[in-house]
């Protein structure tokens, strides 16, 4: 994801950059599914996954229209390996809260309130 963001910044190809990102946001989140070692985790995390990758590419959509960087969702996803990596389960539980409930805003933002 910082990768994504950063030829972003550069001035790479800005779609093929904003792709990255979220192909690299999907893998963070498949990741911590597959670590979990919860299956049923890992099973909804798949039979969700055509929803996610909706949402996923729909979500900086959302961000830029609430005047958001992608600054802001690697931030968050680095607070939440962060807390993981330091095994502080209840700090990573509300760091990742958080993250779904700005992607529930960035989704609002793009469907009306849909989501």
């Amino acid at each position: 994801m910082r990768t994504a963001v950063a030829a972003r910044e550069e001035g790479s190809d800005q779609d093929a950059a904003e792709k990255d990102f979220q192909q690299a946001d999907v893998g963070f989140h498949e990741a911590k599914a597959l670590a979990s070692g919860n299956r049923l985790l890992t099973y909804l995390f798949e039979a969700m996954a055509a929803a996610l990758q909706e949402a996923v590419v729909a979500s900086p959509v959302g961000h830029r229209l609430r005047v958001q960087s992608l600054h802001h969702s690697l931030d968050a996803h680095s607070q939440i390996l962060h807390f993981v990596g330091a095994g502080d389960e209840r700090r990573a539980a509300d760091a990742m809260t958080a993250l779904l409930d700005t992607a529930k805003a960035d989704l609002r933002a793009v469907f009306g309130g849909v989501a």
